[in-house]
């Protein structure tokens, strides 16, 4: 079944408050395994934190509109929700 562009809009809507603290998690996790083999210091790298959320945001925005449907399909749900 073909989704309409509303149904797309809605999986939009939900998408991006999920993908959003899932993506900024791994990727703050795959930051800060790179720096394990530096000084911990006491205060966080700001700028980690704040790039991360960035990406996470783009990251979101890229599987909400591009792959979500492809997501759907491949692991078997239908995109008329």
């Amino acid at each position: 079944m073909r989704a309409s562009p509303l149904n797309f809009s809605k999986m939009r809507l939900y998408a991006v408050p999920i993908c959003t603290p899932i993506a900024f998690v791994l990727i703050n996790i795959a930051n800060f395994r790179e720096r394990i083999g530096f000084i911990v210091t006491r205060r966080l790298d700001i700028g980690v934190i704040i790039s991360g959320y960035i990406q996470s945001l783009v990251i979101s925005y890229q599987l909400s509109v591009i792959n979500l449907p492809l997501l759907f399909q491949f692991f078997g749900f239908r995109s008329n929700c």
